[in-house]
């Protein structure tokens, strides 16, 4: 009955293969291929460039910090120093005070948001790192 209604030759069957064929192929090799794996590569840092880079971050904020116009001038350098000090890489042997840098960053910033007492402590976290790591001056 339906054979007079529908004469001309389709294509579906062809593609239908191809795509069922590619799928097979496809679930083949991604279940029996090993996984890729990655090794991380070490990263060699000089602590001295790292003592510049860190010094030519806090030694201006330092400097203009002080003398800032207002609230929203001392926010604007804080937030510059953190985000130009976690663009650094860090040597190993400084990863802890790095920490307690952008940590004091952050109290600072927050104390500048309206947080209260969260400047004085970054300030005074600050002032003990700069104390604690000479070359920093």
């Amino acid at each position: 009955m339906f054979r007079n209604i529908h004469r001309h030759p389709t294509f579906f069957p062809i593609i239908l293969l191809f795509l069922t064929g590619g799928l097979v192929y496809f679930m083949f090799f991604s279940f029996t291929s090993k996984p890729i794996t990655l090794s991380p590569g070490m990263t060699v840092v000089d602590e001295n460039a790292y003592r510049q880079s860190v010094k030519d971050i806090i030694i201006p904020l330092s400097k203009s910090f002080g003398g800032a116009s207002g609230d929203m001038a001392r926010l604007v350098l804080v937030e510059n120093a953190a985000s130009a000090l976690l663009g650094v890489t860090v040597p190993a042997s400084y990863k802890e005070m790095h920490f307690d840098l952008i940590v004091s960053l952050n109290q600072m910033r927050e104390g500048l948001r309206g947080n209260s007492g969260q400047l004085e402590k970054g300030n005074a976290e600050l002032a003990r790192i700069l104390s604690e790591n000479s070359w920093l001056k």
